[in-house]
């Protein structure tokens, strides 16, 4: 009995914990440029048809082709990075300007394997990848930052360094530019 006790309350921690790490990651973000600009024309015509349901975006015609070409190899990693997809805090994946925002991790490995990915309306992607735990694998197809991190992008790769175990102890991860 005192086996079985114990074995219940490990397991109840460790879903309280990764209910709370999936929760935690949860955060609408503003576009990271200015979609909804005059001068940006429209290339996703259909974001909107993700709000709800955002796993239809690596289905869509003109989405899934520009996401395969800039992840290339890496296409599939963030597709299974984004199995359990958080809520941002509007309850809808899609912002006032019409920007797809998913945040998420595979199942279990939250802090090992997760996922940003931001597509803008006028075509613009930004998509990082925390691989193995070791690594960001940041893609992006905005020139403004090839080489940068943009601040919505910043602000989750900090989130997931700050939920390791003992981030005082820990180096900052290395992001790895992955545009060519």
């Amino acid at each position: 009995m005192k086996k079985l006790l114990t074995t219940l309350i490990i397991s109840m921690s460790c879903v309280a914990s990764n209910s709370a790490l999936f929760a935690q990651s949860t955060r609408s973000h503003a576009p990271v440029s200015k979609a909804g600009s005059a001068n940006c024309a429209k290339k996703f015509h259909t974001l909107n048809k993700y709000k709800d349901e955002p796993w239809g975006v690596f289905r869509d015609r003109e989405v899934a082709p520009a996401l395969r070409v800039l992840l290339k190899r890496d296409y599939l990693l963030l597709k299974e990075s984004l199995q359990r997809v958080t809520y941002p805090d509007s309850l809808s994946f899609l912002d006032k300007d019409g920007v797809l925002t998913l945040e998420g991790g595979a199942e279990h490995l939250f802090t090992i394997m997760e996922a940003a990915l931001i597509i803008e309306p006028c075509g613009n992607i930004y998509a990082l990848i925390l691989n193995e735990g070791k690594r960001f694998l940041y893609f992006t197809n905005d020139q403004k930052y090839i080489d940068k991190l943009p601040p919505a992008i910043e602000e989750w790769r900090s989130n997931v360094e700050s939920r390791r175990s003992q981030p005082s102890e820990l180096p900052k991860l290395p992001v790895v530019f992955k545009n060519e």
